[in-house]
């Protein structure tokens, strides 16, 4: 059997990962049908051609509508930090849109590449609904330039 956790389903009622030909939780006994999540993280880079602030925005929209229809339920959106050294336009934006994404209830969560860390209550949850975050490389790096979004 192959223990990598891309392979893995995760169960919604208990956070804990199981290969997905078991059909039922062997933690909790939750069935596989509407009691799980796949754990996969799909990077997509929305700074790569050095959009304006409103091209940044609708790549992403477009990047979350694309991840929602095949069934992604993290990305991590890579919009740079600026090079003001103090946030730039496009970093900003993405947040107040996150933000207004997430109160629409288009999006469940998101959090800050700086805040994506094992200290953040946000961060917390989010890795007992899917475990494989805590292999996740920019877990607590304070990465500025990234943000994940859970869908």
């Amino acid at each position: 059997m192959n223990n990598t956790n891309s392979n893995l389903f995760v169960c919604e009622r208990c956070g804990n990962p199981f290969p997905p030909e078991r059909g039922i939780c062997p933690y909790c006994s939750a069935a596989t049908k509407g009691h799980i999540r796949r754990s996969k993280i799909k990077t997509e880079n929305i700074k790569k051609n050095l959009p304006t602030v409103d091209e940044a925005k609708r790549l992403m929209d477009v990047k979350i509508a694309n991840a929602k229809s095949n069934g992604i339920k993290i990305i991590k959106i890579v919009h740079g930090y600026g090079s003001s050294g103090k946030g730039g336009k496009i970093k900003i934006a993405i947040g107040k849109t996150l933000n207004k994404k997430k109160s629409d209830g288009k999006i469940k969560e998101w959090i800050a590449g700086e805040n994506f860390s094992t200290l953040d209550v946000k961060t917390q949850q989010m890795i007992k609904i899917y475990p494989k975050l805590k292999n996740n490389p920019d877990l607590n790096n304070k990465n500025n330039g990234i943000s994940l979004v859970f869908l």
